[in-house]
């Protein structure tokens, strides 16, 4: 997250980002919940 907000900031026009911003956040999102189900599954047959 922290490399595309630094890449946006360079942008002339920063509203370009907007989008990539929240692609980025949603993707962040998407990646902890599977973190959490993998984990989960990984614990349950310990």
């Amino acid at each position: 997250m922290y490399d595309v907000r630094i890449n946006i900031a360079a942008l002339d026009d920063r509203s370009k980002g907007d989008a990539l911003v929240q692609a980025t956040e949603r993707l962040v999102a998407a990646t902890a919940q599977a973190v959490a189900r993998a984990t989960a599954a990984v614990e349950k047959h310990l």
